[in-house]
């Protein structure tokens, strides 16, 4: 399961990632470049992993694309909603290290927003 949303009020992009069937990360990483590419330079991004189940090299290669992609495209911060999943969280960190993509964490959607927003 993905989502991703643009805000172009808040100039923020939301992600959320779930449990992803095979083929699915491809998916939602595309989704990603897309979405993106319609915010401004400086947007921020609240990802969602309270759900994420940890996957396979090949979708994994997927997140990371999308993670590189929002790098360069001019992202200011990111922040993640980790919940309890602590095996999840702990791929999606690893992943992130690889492309210099790093996000405060925190438990509740509310809590990451509010960090965006002071």
């Amino acid at each position: 399961m993905h989502k991703v949303k643009a805000d172009f009020s808040k100039n923020r992009l939301y992600i959320t990632l779930g449990r992803l069937e095979t083929g699915e990360a491809a998916v939602a990483a595309e989704a990603v470049i897309k979405e993106c590419g319609r915010l401004k330079k400086g947007f921020t991004v609240v990802t969602d992993v309270s759900n994420f189940v940890p996957i396979d090299i090949y979708e994994q290669k997927q997140i990371t694309k999308a993670q590189e992609h929002l790098v360069k495209s001019g992202m200011s911060k990111s922040v993640r909603v980790i919940g309890t999943s602590p095996i999840g969280q702990l791929q999606m960190n690893r992943l992130s290290r690889k492309v210099g993509y790093s996000s405060d964490r925190f438990e509740t959607i509310k809590e990451a927003e509010a960090s965006l927003d002071k």
